[in-house]
């Protein structure tokens, strides 16, 4: 885990706990403690074993599973905010980073920065999930939180933090965009194997940008604290670092004709709308790493 998910600000739990009687004491599907049942809590941590200290206490538990068994759904702790969604890799947030993003509703799904953290069965349901967010990143913003030590973890105060927060904020949480420390290991093991050529064996990952139709990630890009990866459709694997990457980067729409030096020849086939997006993105972070750079910020 990157240091803003071990050490991060955390909500006080009889603020969760107030937070959650307050906006989903009457759902049916949502468990509160210390009546959470213990079978599903067992297999909700057990699922977000990977973003989830063993340590953290679990304040709220939502059920949106066929069967019961709280494989899909979300739970809440002081500390974040942790989802899954049918078919789908498990996700989590801090409240600290959930403060930054927007949450919202769509039909009755509520949404985190633009991606479905909660289906409800109905769309009251899902006004009640995103209120209860809503309310806690409130709090995380007005400073109503409490430090888990007292080593202060600012926010960026990490080069991965911050890297993962920018992307976040640019790119969304898109079921095709994994972000650390929930990227499934066996990405984690595909983009190892792509980019052995540029990428250092202990080299972390922070942010897989999956361009497959099957979900290998064996083409898209990866984004690393040391730059950014990226492996095309019949092609090698590229990279470029940071320190040469300029404030505007460049993703050209098509591949016909040279591509000028600054380019980056990404192909975002699939989702040609996110083109500007990501070019945008590594422009920002290209530029807080150069300013890091020129602080002696350690990395």
């Amino acid at each position: 885990m990157h240091r803003a998910s071990i050490n991060p600000l955390v909500i006080p739990e009889s603020q969760i706990a107030a937070l959650a009687r307050e906006h989903l004491s009457a759902l049916a599907r949502v468990h509160l403690a210390p009546d959470i049942p213990p079978k599903k809590k067992k297999t909700a941590c057990v699922l977000h074993a990977q973003h989830l200290p063993a340590q953290e206490p679990v304040l709220v538990l939502g059920d949106s599973s066929v069967w019961s068994n709280a494989g899909e759904g979300f739970l809440a702790t002081p500390a974040r905010f942790c989802w899954r969604l049918f078919w789908q890799h498990p996700r989590a947030v801090t409240w600290e980073e959930l403060s930054l993003l927007d949450v919202t509703t769509r039909g009755n799904d509520a949404l985190i920065a633009g991606g479905v953290a909660w289906t409800g069965e109905s769309r009251l349901e899902a006004e009640h999930v995103a209120a209860f967010l809503s309310a806690a990143s409130s709090r995380m913003r007005a400073g109503e939180a409490v430090y888990r030590s007292a080593a202060k973890n600012d926010v960026g105060g990490s080069a991965a933090d911050a890297i993962v927060m920018l992307a976040r904020r640019a790119l969304g949480e898109l079921d095709w965009i994994f972000y650390g420390p929930s990227i499934p290991h066996k990405l984690l093991q595909t983009v190892h194997i792509v980019h052995a050529q540029n990428m250092a064996a202990d080299e972390k990952p922070l942010v897989v940008y999956d361009e497959t139709v099957f979900g290998s990630a064996s083409n898209g890009f990866v984004l690393t604290e040391r730059g950014v990866f990226w492996s095309n459709f019949m092609d090698r694997a590229r990279m470029r670092s940071w320190a040469e990457l300029g404030p505007r980067v460049h993703i050209p729409e098509g591949f016909s004709g040279a591509a000028e030096s600054a380019d980056l020849l990404i192909q975002l086939g699939m989702r040609p709308e996110m083109r500007v997006r990501v070019a945008r993105l590594l422009g920002e972070i290209s530029t807080m790493m150069r300013s890091r750079r020129k602080s002696g910020v350690a990395f």
